[in-house]
């Protein structure tokens, strides 16, 4: 049926808001943030930019976790690849309560599915 839809990328996630078509999980938060919550993006430009790139670290660290998943790696193995991998982030957050600092933004729920996932 995704075929059938008009998708540039034919893939889950999708989303149809009109005629704006899209698949990919970030690309779908983004445009929701953009549409109903830029706040979500970042409130300066500095910590957009430092959401920007941690979206791509969390990104590498998921490809890290998820890949060793489907080709059945040894669980304890992977705890460990888990750790050594988050930790940057684990730092990277200190005692800030988000990843944005003060502010929630959209990445602390991708943050939230990818700790969930692990």
């Amino acid at each position: 049926m995704k075929n059938e839809l008009g998708l540039a990328f034919p893939n889950m996630p999708y989303m149809i808001d009109g005629e704006t078509k899209l698949t990919d999980t970030i690309a779908i938060m983004v445009y929701l943030c953009h549409k109903y919550a830029p706040e979500l993006l970042g409130n300066t430009l500095k910590q957009k930019a430092e959401v920007d790139m941690l979206y791509s670290q969390m990104k590498d660290i998921k490809s890290a976790i998820t890949g060793p998943c489907y080709v059945g790696q040894n669980p304890e193995a992977l705890k460990q690849t888990c750790k050594v991998k988050m930790q940057p982030i684990v730092a990277y957050l200190g005692k800030n309560d988000y990843i944005g600092g003060a502010n929630i933004t959209y990445l602390d729920f991708y943050l939230l599915e990818m700790c969930d996932f692990v």
